[in-house]
């Protein structure tokens, strides 16, 4: 989301001679460096109780799985979004980080179903897009991640659930920081 939507539209500072110093880390210590004061600003996923923040919604992501057309034609419809949770077991998944949270999420809502051993494990979210794009299985990821190649049909979404999971982005400030 930072590399995708922030940083863009922060480019204007740049013109004003604002300076920017961006890090990329977990939630709980961005949130900590905010609320000791040697961050100004956060972008998190998710709220973490710190005294001397506050959180304001920025966004709303959707998540979508993925595929090649190759990989969509070969799964079989099903009852869950489109598709039987047991037509994916022969297509490889790839997802980001050890711990899953995006594909984890995705498949306990949408299949109410574990998520099976990812066949490709990849550091984070863009290169989950690029490998899927190079036809190595179906991922889990953030809509805006690959709206141009869904658009241009080189991605094909798996299932469309009612509701697909969603997840709030949140800018996080000191409390006696001004942004505006």
């Amino acid at each position: 989301f930072l590399n995708a939507k922030v940083l863009p539209a922060l480019a204007v500072l740049c013109e004003q001679r604002i300076g920017l110093r961006v890090r990329f880390g977990l939630p709980d210590d961005l949130i900590t460096s905010v609320s000791d004061g040697s961050l100004d600003l956060a972008v998190a996923t998710r709220r973490v109780r710190r005294r001397g923040v506050e959180y304001e919604s920025l966004a709303h992501e959707t998540f979508v799985l993925v595929g090649v057309p190759r990989w969509a034609a070969a799964i079989v419809g099903g009852d869950r979004g489109g598709v039987d949770v047991t037509s994916l077991a022969d297509v490889p998944l790839i997802a980001y980080s050890e711990e899953l949270p995006v594909t984890e999420r995705y498949y306990r809502e949408v299949f109410g179903a574990d998520v099976p051993e990812p066949a490709v494990l990849v550091p984070d979210l863009r290169s989950v897009v690029a490998v899927a794009l190079a036809g190595a299985g179906i991922a889990a990821v953030p809509r805006y991640l690959c709206e141009q190649q869904l658009a241009r049909r080189e991605l094909i979404e798996i299932a469309r659930p009612r509701n697909a999971p969603t997840n709030e982005i949140w800018s996080v400030a000191g409390s006696t920081t001004t942004v505006g």
